[in-house]
């Protein structure tokens, strides 16, 4: 079942229903979707976009977890949070969608990723029951530096070549 109504100011309401779940969408001129809100079976979700059906925000949720989205005009995300049942995320975005940072946590461990505009050369920061590390990747995505320390107070220095080769470490 479907229903409209054409008098509101931003444009157009839509109701959808059906055995899966519904919808509630406000659309503005040229059909862009402004607004909706969405149930399912498995979760829901509410979007906000700019007059323009453009930018805006997405927060979704399902029996796993959940996720919130900050998106430019050009439909690229910018921020993404997750919540999901095994941990938690946190995604930052360049202009066109390219991944720059990463922060996560789960039972396991925690980390941090910083890399570049070319998605490989970067650093990262992680630590775990057992201790810590710190690693610096090159533009081949390569751990060409690392330095770490152990739970029982011993640490570690490694330096490798460009293709990932060990070239020399302490102890």
């Amino acid at each position: 079942m479907e229903v409209y109504s054409e008098k509101l100011l931003l444009g157009k309401v839509r109701l959808s229903i059906s055995e899966n779940g519904g919808e509630v969408s406000v659309h503005g001129k040229n059909y862009k979707d402004l607004a909706s809100l969405r149930i399912t079976t498995d979760g829901g979700s509410v979007a906000v976009r700019g007059e323009d059906g453009k930018g805006g925000a997405a927060l979704g949720t399902n029996e796993d977890g959940g996720v919130v989205t900050i998106i430019n005009k050009k439909n690229k995300g910018l921020v993404s949070l997750y919540n999901h049942k095994n941990g938690a995320f946190m995604d930052f975005y360049g202009r066109e969608g390219e991944r720059l940072r990463l922060m996560m946590s789960d039972e396991f461990r925690g980390t941090v990723l910083i890399v570049g505009k070319d998605k490989q050369a970067g650093v990262f920061l992680r630590n775990d029951e057992y201790g810590g590390g710190i690693g610096i990747l090159n533009k081949s995505g390569e751990v060409v530096g690392k330095f770490g320390v152990s739970d029982i107070g011993g640490g570690m220095l490694n330096t490798s070549d460009k293709h990932g080769y060990k070239t020399g470490s302490v102890p």
